[in-house]
């Protein structure tokens, strides 16, 4: 598969799809999100993300649930097309509290993500985690993809990962 965060990158094969903002969010997410380029939300109650920008220099990810293989696919050309979009991105919060232990794709997904950040200019990730499995996969994966020392890990639920 192509390295979709990458400039100059193939396009994927799935066109990005703006969802519509219905009753299928993540436990404790809100029902008035906002719709358009800095909003978007993909997959239902049984595992997806959501992508949201702020009006500052923030981006935050919200994943939950276990990610079939098209939501997998999906993740890295929908988060980094939201930070490329926000041009002045400079904090990545991927909240993956509620996430379960991922397939093969979306550890590549991830993996694509965390090693896209300079390219997209973001000066700080931080990973918000929940279960320890979940943690152990996604810290092999900042490991082998994090050559920056931009990604650190919190415990989510702390509050610890999205400054104002």
């Amino acid at each position: 598969m192509a390295a979709r965060c990458r400039p100059g990158a193939a396009p994927t094969r799935m066109k990005p799809r703006w969802s519509v903002p219905q009753a299928r969010h993540p436990p404790g997410g809100d029902e008035t999100s906002v719709n358009g380029p800095n909003h978007l939300e993909v997959g239902n109650t049984a595992g997806g993300y959501r992508v949201e920008a702020d009006d500052t220099s923030n981006v935050r990810v919200v994943a939950w649930g276990f990610w079939d293989v098209e939501v997998a696919e999906r993740f890295s050309g929908d988060v980094c097309g939201v930070c490329r979009r926000n041009f002045k991105t400079t904090q990545l919060v991927l909240d993956m509290g509620a996430l379960k232990p991922m397939r093969d794709e979306g550890q590549h997904g991830f993996s694509e993500v965390i090693s896209s950040l300079s390219v997209m200019n973001v000066e700080s990730a931080t990973v918000l985690t929940a279960s320890q499995l979940t943690k152990l996969q996604l810290m092999r994966i900042v490991k082998a993809n994090d050559r920056t020392g931009r990604v650190r890990f919190a415990e989510a639920g702390t509050g610890s990962g999205w400054t104002r």
